[in-house]
């Protein structure tokens, strides 16, 4: 018996440790060339420039720790610090692959990827989920009700590869055409009561009662490998992109995504075409 409590004293100290573990992946920049404030002014009024420590990033992607505490400069006025759960969206037998002339080879991708969600408590479900690999870091941040973005500052003079930008969303100078709805007289009640549930916050009834996981096999054509550089490279970007999509239904709809295969064509002869599908 005596041995059984000390077992579980010790566990449980164990345990405080990495809960108590706080990492710190990001330093505020405070000074920033004129010439690249310019640039940033005319596309966003407010945003927080970072730095990456790309050994704390390393350390993270090889140990993945199920649970961290990260603190975050998101503004110029305030570090945040989140409590963090490893968010896992690769199956354990996923297949990640490059797709060539001479048929499938395996990607030398080992894994290099790790998504962190933040741990929701209750009806309390801010979306906030970050993404790290060797090729990307990014994630959105859910704070005070505002959505923040975290993602490379390419394509900007004098920004170095570490530079990385935290902004408010509905902060850009951009305005996107796009626009999605439904609409408000379908016939079928149920599915505008749905979307009401949703609207209020309100998601879980009885048919999201239980959790349920959706399989996913991803492809991506050699547009996008041209555009990333590597198959890796844009293995590691869609991954984020379902990771981030991922926490969106399990937080309104109570599923999980996992993704089982991925395939990035290495060849223009890939069965993709230009061309819009109509």
């Amino acid at each position: 018996m005596k041995t059984i409590i000390q077992w579980i004293f010790c566990l449980t100290l164990f345990t405080s440790v990495i809960t108590a573990q706080v990492i710190r992946p990001f330093m505020k920049q405070t000074a920033v060339p004129e010439n690249l404030k310019h640039s940033l002014e005319n596309v966003i009024d407010r945003y927080q420039l970072v730095s990456v420590d790309y050994k704390i990033v390393n350390d993270l992607i090889t140990s993945r720790p199920v649970r961290v505490q990260m603190e975050i400069p998101v503004t110029a006025e305030s570090i945040v610090s989140l409590d963090l759960e490893r968010y896992d969206i690769l199956d354990p037998a996923v297949q990640i692959v490059k797709g060539t002339d001479n048929g499938d080879i395996p990607q030398n991708f080992n894994r290099r990827f790790v998504s962190y969600k933040i741990r929701w408590d209750g009806a309390d479900r801010p979306l906030t989920v970050l993404n790290f690999s060797d090729y990307h870091i990014n994630g959105v941040i859910e704070l005070n009700g505002e959505i923040y973005e975290l993602g490379a500052l390419k394509g900007f003079e004098n920004a170095s590869v570490k530079d990385h930008i935290i902004y408010p969303v509905n902060r850009l100078k951009m305005n996107h055409d796009f626009t999605c709805h439904t609409d408000e007289n379908h016939p079928d009640v149920g599915i505008i009561d749905k979307i009401e549930k949703l609207k209020s916050g309100k998601t879980f009834d009885v048919l999201f009662s239980n959790l349920l996981v959706c399989d996913l096999a991803v492809e991506m054509d050699y547009q996008a490998y041209q555009y990333y550089g590597s198959a890796e490279s844009a293995t590691a970007y869609v991954l984020s992109l379902f990771s981030t999509s991922s926490a969106v239904y399990n937080r309104d709809i109570n599923t999980l995504f996992k993704v089982t295969y991925v395939r990035v064509w290495t060849t223009s002869s890939d069965p993709y075409t230009d061309s819009p599908s109509g």
